[in-house]
């Protein structure tokens, strides 16, 4: 469940800090 959860989390911060992404 906790892996489901990352995902979402993940597109909201990379919106939020597109640097991290890269």
């Amino acid at each position: 469940e906790s892996s489901c959860k990352d995902i979402p989390v993940v597109v909201m911060s990379s919106e939020n800090v597109p640097s991290r992404i890269s």
